[in-house]
């Protein structure tokens, strides 16, 4: 099944595949949240996983996340379950974490961003201070 159909966003990768009515996704359309990629008004997503209550399971998840993401420049780890996610550079990051959270059946949620981060104060950087994801 195609992304585009049950996540219509604009620019959104849509070659990833699994997802669909069955899946018990609760997206919401385009129209809500505003579009998503390169040609639209979003730079940034914030990206919110809900802890599980097994704790087994979110440290399984967790692991996959850091290796997966521990080197992508696109993505900041800004506390133990939250992620800033650059969508202008790179939609695949938010696609694979939406993904991932639909497999493992880990409540999540995408709050996007139309501007670039303006860190206050203005020299503090997350990807010092935390590093990347």
């Amino acid at each position: 099944m195609n992304l585009r159909k049950i996540l219509p966003l604009v620019g959104f990768r849509t070659d990833i595949e699994g997802l669909g009515p069955n899946s018990g996704s609760k997206f919401v359309s385009a129209d809500a949240i505003g579009n998503v990629g390169q040609d639209s008004n979003v730079h940034n997503a914030l990206f919110v996983a809900k802890f599980t209550k097994r704790r087994d399971d979110w440290l399984e998840f967790i692991t996959i996340v850091l290796n997966r993401l521990q080197r992508d420049a696109n993505c900041v780890r800004l506390g133990e379950n939250i992620w800033l996610v650059n969508v202008k550079a790179s939609q695949g990051t938010l696609a694979w974490l939406v993904k991932l959270c639909e497999q493992r059946e880990i409540t999540y949620g995408v709050l996007p961003l139309a501007d670039e981060p303006r860190w206050i104060p203005a020299d503090f950087d997350p990807k010092k201070e935390f590093g990347i994801c």
